[in-house]
């Protein structure tokens, strides 16, 4: 078992607005030990709720694709889980 990294993305240095209609792009990176293309973005939930789309870009500079994916906020369980 190994550890990846992952980063929620919402924008400038700004909080996630939980109460908000838009996009939440959450990161998962790729490592010299993790290839995050392999996963099967369609198979990934976070906070309850499947990726609306994703897409592969090398993020954090190292030369390795790592996985970008997108959920509508509103889906997530995060604001019931925050209230």
């Amino acid at each position: 078992l190994s550890q990846v990294r992952i980063d929620v993305k919402a924008g400038d240095s700004s909080p996630v607005n939980l109460t908000s209609n838009g996009v939440l792009p959450v990161v998962v990176y790729s490592s010299a030990g993790f290839d995050a293309s392999q996963i099967n973005a369609a198979t990934v939930r976070f906070a309850g709720a499947a990726a609306e789309s994703w897409s592969l870009a090398d993020v954090d500079g190292d030369g390795r694709r790592d996985l970008v994916l997108k959920f509508r906020t509103q889906q997530t369980d995060l604001r019931a889980l925050y209230e």
